[in-house]
């Protein structure tokens, strides 16, 4: 726990007790232990949800229920809207050193054919595909992510010469539709450069997203005004002019033809609408602190531990090209010399050396994490970062004396890369669930053991449901229909679809008796079944202490069948072998369908639980897996509440 955390726990630990938007009687919230919070029907179902979440990654970390604070701190994350935008053809360097590192490395005409100079390259597949950041599709299933792990606001990327509107545009109108709900997503801001149009593209950014009233919910804010990183300190190098908003001036006269006075008065408002930070080059400060002064925005650190400004902030990421270009750690014709110059994502700061063995784990994440956790100045992450995923194969670039060679700089390949959004393989979501533990660590009063009433409901009734409530972002299953970032191969388009979208749920609740878990899932529209599937709002279910076979953590899977109109009843399984997606019946539960609501009724001691008075169990529900033995398939098909590899937590009222 962090140091600064211990005087307000100390606070807290004082009161008898903590009720979260509840209208409970004080007999309800009577608990010998204050980190029991109780939890009634009209409580904030949307901050209890996200509070509620759980999950164990596939190395066995985990994170429980915790209350979240943004008083605690804020967590940025870098943001790329990019994809499609400058790719003529799918280059996959993972895939090259695999199957053909001669044209990798190459500058003859057959390996040019295969890996061309100066065309950007992917340094992996991600798991939505090579998207283009105009679907909508992705769009959506990026700030669910975000959403559920609590990031406070995404960093865009403006730094070189171009801007990305109708992506921005797409996202901009996703955070609305989520505001609109009653979810509190990330929201933006702008991280722009200083050479080429960089300057001239913040003044057409601002002109055209920033003076929208429609979009004013959607800044990150300090201080009531935007943020916006500029690079004040540049000293441009190839210009006179060493004042960003002079340099901007400048561009907008030569370009657009406007009068002096336009330009004086758009800097002038712009001065004055925005708190202004001064993007930080790893190259502009010499050690821990040096140089980093208040307002200084550092997306990566070449120094370890991590700079920390005088306000707070310091930078997070998850592999640095200490050297300016990754891919030097990996080019055959240096050997091992330059291995450890880079820290990959496998960097270990204490042997400083580079291990593929640990990029699973995410070392070098994990200690850049232990700074700012450990540092009770710190009061804002920023994290490097979530989907760079193309760099350019560049030649003679950084050039070694006596070298002639072909290089990436800010992204190479498996291990010296620094996007930590889901891949094909790999290390799958292991980044994301790592980054959501952190940043729930950061942001955490506590932890806590939420808990709520019990309850007797008849399922066909919309009365008695007074257990919890757990809210999952509707319009999320929607169908997937867009073109991939690139032509495959330079010819052509792949469209990307997906049709697995079926029922969208929007909330799930929970209460027991003592003798029954009852669970009622309530989708956005009608129910819709697929008599012939056996992926029908299924619910996966693990009860705490169960030492019985599992899979994926879960030991129970209920509704493994069609649902019936009306009253019915369905199958409670169990898992037979462990580790796999096996099932063998367990017993039936009644169910109840109508309209937008499933409702089950399951008997306890068809869940093993002995103690029916103080049980746990951690569930999602999923419908339309398309192969539900593929655990990442929960983040790509149909719905899954809630999301991907994460469970909702319910704690049996005492």
């Amino acid at each position: 726990m962090k140091k600064r955390l211990w005087a307000s726990l100390a606070a807290l630990l004082s009161l008898p007790f903590i009720a979260v938007g509840c209208n409970e009687t004080n007999e309800d919230v009577k608990r010998e232990n204050p980190n029991e919070i109780f939890l009634s029907a009209k409580s904030d179902s949307y901050s209890s949800t996200l509070n509620s979440l759980v999950a164990i990654d596939e190395l066995g970390r985990e994170f429980g229920e915790t209350l979240l604070s943004d008083k605690q701190g804020k967590v940025g994350l870098f943001y790329w809207l990019w994809q499609g935008a400058h790719v003529d053809g799918i280059y996959d360097v993972s895939n090259l050193e695999e199957t053909d590192p001669d044209a990798l490395w190459g500058t003859d005409e057959e390996s040019l054919k295969k890996s061309p100079l100066d065309k950007f390259h992917y340094w992996g597949e991600p798991l939505y595909g090579y998207y283009d950041s105009k679907d909508p599709w992705v769009i959506r299933r990026h700030l669910e992510l975000f959403t559920m792990s609590g990031i406070d606001y995404l960093a865009l990327d403006l730094t070189n010469n171009f801007l990305y509107n109708e992506a921005t545009e797409t996202l901009l109108e996703e955070i609305l539709r989520l505001q609109q709900q009653g979810w509190n997503p990330p929201k933006l801001m702008g991280i722009f450069g200083f050479l080429g149009n960089s300057a001239y593209n913040a003044a057409l950014f601002y002109e055209r997203f920033y003076t929208n009233p429609r979009y004013d919910s959607c800044w990150y804010k300090q201080d009531g005004k935007p943020v916006i990183s500029l690079d004040l300190k540049e000293n441009g190098e190839n210009v006179n002019y060493t004042d960003f908003y002079d340099w901007m001036g400048l561009q907008l006269m030569q370009k657009e033809g406007r009068s002096k006075e336009s330009v004086n008065q758009l800097i002038s408002k712009m001065k004055a609408f925005f708190s202004t930070r001064n993007t930080l080059w790893p190259y502009e400060h010499d050690g821990y602190n040096e140089n980093v002064q208040e307002g200084d925005m550092n997306w990566i650190d070449w120094k370890y531990p991590q700079a920390v400004s005088p306000d707070g902030y310091i930078s997070v990421s998850v592999a640095q090209h200490v050297t300016g270009m990754f891919s030097i750690s990996g080019d055959p014709f240096f050997g091992d010399i330059f291995y450890n110059k880079n820290w990959g994502r496998g960097w270990d700061i204490e042997s400083e050396t580079n291990s593929k063995e640990r990029i699973l784990q995410g070392s070098n994440l994990e200690n850049q994490w232990k700074t700012a956790l450990n540092n009770e100045n710190v009061k804002e992450v920023f994290v490097t970062g979530w989907n760079e995923w193309i760099a350019c194969k560049l030649f003679n670039y950084g050039r070694l004396e006596g070298t002639d060679r072909v290089g990436f700089v800010d992204n190479f390949n498996y291990e010296f890369s620094r996007d930590m959004e889901m891949m094909k393989g790999g290390y799958g979501d292991n980044y994301y669930l790592q980054n959501m533990r952190n940043v729930r660590n950061f942001k955490s009063e506590r932890d806590v053991r939420f808990y709520a009433g019990t309850a007797s409901p008849a399922l066909h009734s919309e009365t008695g449901w007074s257990g919890r409530t757990y809210m999952d972002i509707g319009g999320d299953a929607i169908e997937r229909n867009y073109k991939n970032a690139a032509p495959v191969g330079g010819v052509g388009y792949e469209v990307y679809t997906n049709t697995t979208n079926r029922n969208d749920i929007v909330s799930t609740q929970v209460v027991n008796d003592g003798k029954y878990l009852y669970i009622k899932i309530n989708t956005l529209k009608d129910i819709v079944v697929d008599p012939s599937a056996n992926n029908n709002l299924n619910i996966l279910l693990s009860v705490q202490g169960n030492t019985g076979a599992s899979w994926e953590g879960y030991q129970y899977l209920i509704n493994r069948q069609a649902p019936q109109s009306g009253s019915g009843v369905t199958t409670v399984e169990r898992a037979a072998t462990d580790g796999k997606y096996e099932w063998v019946g367990a017993g039936n539960a009644e169910t109840y369908l109508s309209g937008k609501t499933f409702a089950v009724k399951i008997p306890l001691e068809l869940l093993g639980i002995k103690d029916s008075k103080s049980f746990t169990v951690d569930f999602k529900v999923a419908d339309g897996i398309s192969d539900p033995s593929d655990m990442m398939k929960y983040y790509v098909d149909g719905d899954s509440a809630p999301i991907g590899r994460l469970n909702y937590r319910y704690n049996a009222g005492k």
